[in-house]
Parts: C-alpha cells; structure tokens; sequence
C-alpha cells in the first residue's frame, strides 16, 4: 500500500476523521506514518542489508553510515567471521589501541537510533584489504504519496494503530482519547514487539558469546 491509500485507511477506519475539516491534517498523519515504519524497524530489527568495507592498514575504526542499527557479521577476506565485543571488554585487555595483527574481534558503536556508528577492529589491522558486513538498518522514508513502506506489504496496515495511537495522544482536547491510543499501542506492540531504550540497544549490540583472551604479556 502506498503512503495516500494507508493515510485514507487510517482516517475511515482508525480514526473517524472522514469530513472537512479534519481534526488530523495530511501533512501530520504523514508523519506520523512515517514515524510507524521508524518505530517498527527500530523495535524489530527487520530490515537487514549486506555491504562491502575496505580495511585499511592501521586503521582500527571505520565511520559506518547512518541508517545502521547493528552490525550482525564481519567477515574479513581469507578470515573467519570476526566475534563481537564491546569497548568495555576491549579496555579490560590493557592498551589494546596499540596492538597491532590480524584482526580476530570487531565492536559497533551506533547512535542509539541511528546515526552515523563507528566500527572498530581488534587489533588493529596491519595490511589492506576488505570485508563484508551484515547488518540491520533503518527503513528508506516515503518521500510522495506515491511511496511505500519499506517493509513487506503484509505489515503495512500494523504501521497504522502506531499513526493512531500518535495522533489520538496529541494533546488537542478533540482528538486526545486515551482509551483508544492504548488500545492501538498494544495492537502495534503485538506485532513489531517493546521498545528499547538506549541502554538497552547498546547491551544487545554488545552481547557476544566468547570473551577476549587478553595478552597481558604483550602490554
């Protein structure tokens, strides 16, 4: 469904706002469509993407663009995936910025709901060369209302109770109903799940099976 036949869906059947003039504007319930398909991918991490890096030689952190959530896989050419882990464990190793070798573990540092994220390799890498990325991202915004979710169609109308539950929570005493906006907060948290905080993101972006085997030796 395209971006008109989901805002005409959600003033006949969500919202009872069908006749002149409308308690809800288009260029609000546009946004608050948009700010769906946000909230949805951001709570479920659908969306995923491959991509290619070039690594360079010395160089540990690599600026990542801003519409990623979380990198899921590095894999360098001719290395195994890379395990994950945090800069909290990497600072228990001692100065691991000095340590340079074939890399063995990589960390994520996004913004917490998108922005431009940083990816560090450990150790820092001593030739160059490239690796792929897997990784989970935000949605493309619909621009017209010829546009459509970035989402496979089936999910289209769930995005609608989040534009519902918005608008009936604006503070405009005609169009606040409490009891509805809950309903429809509910109804979209079945399908795309709770929202994280910024902690939380962070420690699910740090989580990693194996801890760094630190070489204290070599500090």
């Amino acid at each position: 469904m395209n971006r008109l036949s989901l805002r005409n869906r959600l003033r006949e059947a969500y919202l009872d706002d069908t006749a002149a003039p409308y308690l809800w504007g288009d260029e609000l319930l546009n946004q608050l469509i948009e700010e769906a398909q946000q909230e949805a991918v951001i709570r479920s991490k659908f969306l995923t993407g491959k991509m290619t890096e070039a690594i360079t030689a010395g160089e540990g952190e690599y600026l990542l663009p801003d519409n990623l959530l979380g990198i899921e896989r590095v894999k360098p050419d001719g290395l195994r995936p890379l395990s994950r882990t945090s800069i909290e464990e990497l600072d228990e190793t001692g100065r691991w910025e000095d340590r340079s070798g074939t890399p063995e573990y990589y960390c994520f540092e996004p913004k917490a709901f998108g922005g431009d994220g940083v990816l560090t390799l450990y150790p820092r890498p001593t030739g160059d060369s490239s690796m792929s990325l897997r990784f989970m991202r935000l949605p493309e915004p619909m621009v017209d209302d010829d546009s459509e979710p970035d989402l496979p169609v089936h999910l289209h109308l769930y995005l609608l109770d989040w534009a519902a539950y918005r608008a009936y929570t604006l503070r405009d005493s005609d169009a606040n109903n409490e009891g509805r906006a809950a309903k429809h907060e509910a109804a979209f948290t079945l399908v795309f799940g709770e929202r994280h905080d910024a902690k939380a993101l962070k420690q699910r972006n740090d989580y990693r099976p194996h801890r760094i085997r630190g070489n204290r030796d070599y500090f």
